[in-house]
């Protein structure tokens, strides 16, 4: 405790050991904490709401997209207010369950066209990225409406576009 440092936060244990918070990059099959097959899909969900610590990853099967829907590879996730305010308990699952996304993490992403349905026969190639609005979008991957997505304007990132939809729509 005496030592001067630029250390703004130490733990010590019961017997003087010192400990230092510290992030590091992991590897990609390590970053969800769990590991999955390349044929599932990753969400982020909870049990329990009420505190952020409960949000845990979770792997279920991937969506098929509809005859009027897309797949589509996520690459970044706009954090609304309402995801917050639903992780903490303070939006029941009542109040939002008729929402375009309904109550899940997540509804505003930018991302990759994946696979489309036999219906969606505008702009939208396997490969192009996008930005839009769709349930549970804090995931690897979405499928959701045509009509709720749109091209990604040449020269922005993925994170840029991700802030776009609730903001500007």
């Amino acid at each position: 405790l005496l030592a001067q440092d630029n250390e703004t936060e130490i733990a010590l244990n019961a017997v003087g050991q010192r400990f230092v918070p510290r992030l590091r990059i992991l590897p990609d099959n390590l970053e969800a904490g769990i590991s999955t097959p390349a044929s599932s899909q990753v969400r982020l969900g909870f049990d329990m709401p009420g505190q952020l610590r409960n949000l845990r990853w979770e792997t279920c099967e991937p969506l098929k997209p509809a005859s009027d829907e897309l797949e589509i590879e996520v690459q970044a996730t706009g954090l609304n207010f309402r995801d917050v305010m639903y992780t903490l308990g303070m939006l029941a699952d009542e109040a939002i369950e008729n929402g375009f996304s309904g109550p899940t993490l997540g509804f505003e992403f930018a991302g990759v066209v994946r696979t489309k349905g036999d219906q969606v026969h505008e702009g939208f190639l396997p490969g192009e990225r996008v930005v839009g609005f769709g349930p549970c979008s804090f995931a690897n991957t979405v499928v959701t409406q045509a009509n709720a997505v749109a091209l990604i304007p040449h020269g922005m990132s993925f994170e840029a576009a991700a802030t776009i939809p609730s903001t500007f729509f």
